[in-house]
Formats: structure tokens, C-alpha cells, sequence
């Protein structure tokens, strides 16, 4: 499974928005998948979901703080265009 996803993964990173730190933790879940017990696996999935979840809010900050971003500077650009005018 490993050599698959890395496989995989550098045919196709390029098209993907995986970050650095997701692509570790595939790599990672890849190497594991299907080398222990079914009690093991499911620890092991449990355990990407976490990793998946912590990932997502992660994203979703950055996003809200880039949002942020682009609508202060969406407002200082409106002003400016208004200063230049007058």
C-alpha cells in the first residue's frame, strides 16, 4: 500500500491540495495499512480521522484569517480609489 500512494503520489501531487503535512500523514497511514491485527487497523483509522479532523479546523482557520484579509484590504483599497477621486 505504501509503494502505492507513493506511487501515486508523485504522479499526481501536482493536481491534488494536499499540504506538506497531509501528505506526510498519508504516507504514514499507507505504511500501516494492513500490517497489524483488525483491533490495530482500527486503532489505526480512528486515529487518522483524528489527525484528518485537526487538519480540517487547521484549514478552516487559515481560511477565516485569510478571509479577514482580503475583506480589510477589499475596504482600504475602496477608500483609496474614494482619496483618489476627490
Amino acid at each position: 500500500m505504501a509503494e502505492a500512494w507513493a506511487c501515486m503520489n508523485r504522479e499526481t501531487v501536482a493536481g491534488l491540495f494536499f499540504t506538506g503535512e497531509d501528505n506526510r500523514l498519508m504516507e504514514k497511514f499507507a505504511g500501516r495499512l494492513g500490517r497489524g491485527s483488525e483491533a490495530e487497523e482500527e486503532e489505526l483509522f480512528r486515529y487518522m480521522l483524528a489527525q484528518l479532523n485537526i487538519q480540517q479546523e487547521q484549514a478552516q482557520q487559515k481560511l477565516a484569517a485569510e478571509e479577514r484579509l482580503w475583506q480589510y484590504g477589499g475596504f482600504m483599497a475602496g477608500i483609496l480609489v474614494v482619496l483618489v477621486c476627490l
